[in-house]
């Protein structure tokens, strides 16, 4: 079996790459800072000193943050020799089904194959290779990169033909992040009008206002420590929470729809962060049943 190879060791790449090394997995890595990819090395993985060094693993996951990026990778990968063999390029990156269909209509005469196959869940969810995975594709390429999905995550389902899986994480997107914008705001008026966050919780948990954060308090409490407490880590966290929000209403544009409350949560987006340190504090502090 050929080395899998893994580009991108950021927040969700880091874990999905120790996952596969754990699982048993002989993995290539590559990413520009050389201290994610030594720290894999560390592990067992393979470093690789660019691009170039991928020619010859299959599959290759590209795990980055925005379109230009998977689109450099690609460019790159395409152009480095390997032999003539063909090769599968997953991107789990959340990127447009469109940009996915056009580098397939660009590279796949140069022997690349592509799946779709973005993620979610929070970096804890990664490191527990629980991940959703939600997949586009040729049935046998799918099959091919089953394995290596399982060992990076829990719910893997093949929603349709290539591009299928980024429709998805856009739907999944427009309600994951409009409850991640609103929830804080909703909590925040009512431990202004003096209730109980612990409390809120619970009636919620038990009512419509129920979703995946009230569910998963502990990881959701884990994820605000970061953004709230550490600077840096917000402006990454809102700067791809933007992105994803964006690949959303750029989807809705190319289908011809109006979406006006997505385009309302980009608005609340580009107002300010998430949640405040103060306001984290107190959301911390709530005894909340696990």
């Amino acid at each position: 079996m050929k080395s899998v190879g893994v580009i991108g060791l950021g927040w969700m790449g880091n874990p999905m790459a120790k996952n596969l090394v754990n699982a048993g997995f002989e993995v290539t890595v590559f990413d520009l800072r050389p201290d994610a990819v030594e720290e894999l090395a560390a592990m067992g993985a393979r470093p690789a000193a660019d691009l170039g060094g991928l020619a010859e693993c299959d599959p290759v996951l590209v795990i980055v943050q925005t379109g230009d990026q998977v689109r450099g990778v690609v460019r790159q990968l395409a152009e480095a020799p390997n032999n003539g063999e063909g090769r599968t390029i997953a991107i789990m990156s959340t990127v447009t089904p469109q940009l996915v269909r056009e580098l397939a209509q660009e590279y796949g005469q140069q022997g690349l194959e592509f799946v779709d196959a973005p993620v979610s869940g929070a970096p804890i969810v990664a490191q527990l290779a629980a991940l959703s995975i939600m997949v586009g594709g040729d049935q046998s390429d799918v099959q091919k990169l089953m394995p290596y999905f399982k060992a990076m995550g829990q719910s893997i389902e093949h929603m349709g033909p290539l591009g299928a899986g980024m429709s998805m994480k856009m739907v999944n997107n427009i309600i994951g992040l409009a409850n991640a914008y609103i929830l804080p705001e909703a909590l925040k008026m009512g431990v202004k009008g003096g209730l109980d966050v612990a409390q809120m919780v619970q009636v919620m948990r038990a009512s419509s206002g129920s979703n995946w954060l009230l569910e998963n308090w502990g990881m959701y409490m884990g994820l605000l420590g970061i953004v709230a407490n550490d600077p840096p880590q917000r402006e990454n966290f809102n700067l791809i929470a933007r992105k994803d929000l964006l690949s959303a209403v750029a989807m809705a544009d190319d289908l011809g729809l109006d979406s006006p409350i997505i385009r309302s949560v980009q608005k609340i987006m580009d107002d300010g962060d998430i949640i405040t340190p103060e306001m984290f504090e107190k959301l911390s502090a709530a005894q909340v049943d696990q």
